[in-house]
């Protein structure tokens, strides 16, 4: 007796019967829709999520930079996640993105003078997860709760990125989008209906951390 299998047809021939309409948030939500095997025949509506409109306030990046105490002259990755340390959030994967950046720029006088210019801002709860590039400079913020500072660290930096290995969202990708911050994201979740390659950041193959790495370089000195 396969109890799971039992479960799963019965559950098919509710949603075959009333025939309900989900809404869903993105159009990788709607296509995971697609390929369930008890979801496929469901119809789906796309509603975007919407933006905290405290977060997108307009402020100029020389003015956010004073306002945080942060460097003009320097490139900002801004890099967030409740808990940096996620296998999920692919905290692993940017680290190892930034060392192969590192190590192919890096032995070029005139490359490493960009990379010493390069700071990792990381905001949330920070566990296991550590930064130990040569080169790369890295500050952790710890949680920020205030809306106004997340909307000037938006602001003041100079791409987001998200490494995420699974996810229907993030909201952090509107919110930097709308701010006129470029992403670096895989492509899935909300990224794959945001990012334009080369025009507001870069939609990267899952899972591959060269071309995450070159993205990241691309989007701070190319775009």
């Amino acid at each position: 007796f396969n109890l799971p299998k039992v479960n799963l047809l019965k559950k098919k021939k509710i949603f075959e019967y009333f025939k309900p309409t989900v809404f869903v948030q993105n159009n990788y939500v709607k296509n995971l829709f697609k390929d369930s095997t008890v979801f496929k025949n469901i119809k789906t509506q796309t509603i975007y999520l919407g933006a905290n409109s405290d977060r997108i306030k307009f402020y100029s990046k020389n003015e956010s930079r004073k306002l945080l105490g942060i460097a003009q002259n320097e490139k900002i990755i801004l890099f967030g996640s409740f808990n940096l340390a996620s296998h999920i959030k692919g905290g692993h994967i940017l680290v190892d993105s930034l060392k192969l950046l590192e190590s192919k720029y890096s032995k070029n006088d005139q490359y490493n003078k960009v990379l010493k210019n390069i700071r990792l801002l990381t905001m949330g709860t920070k566990n296991s997860f550590n930064l130990d590039t040569a080169v790369i400079k890295w500050t952790h913020l710890g949680r920020v709760s205030s809306n106004r500072k997340l909307n000037l660290l938006y602001r003041a930096a100079d791409v987001l990125v998200c490494p995420s290995l699974y996810c229907f969202g993030p909201h952090i990708v509107t919110e930097a989008l709308l701010n006129d911050l470029a992403v670096v994201a895989f492509d899935l979740g909300v990224a794959q209906d945001s990012i334009v390659n080369g025009v507001n950041g870069y939609l990267v193959p899952c899972y591959d951390k060269s071309i995450f790495a070159k993205s990241i370089y691309e989007a701070l000195y190319f775009k």
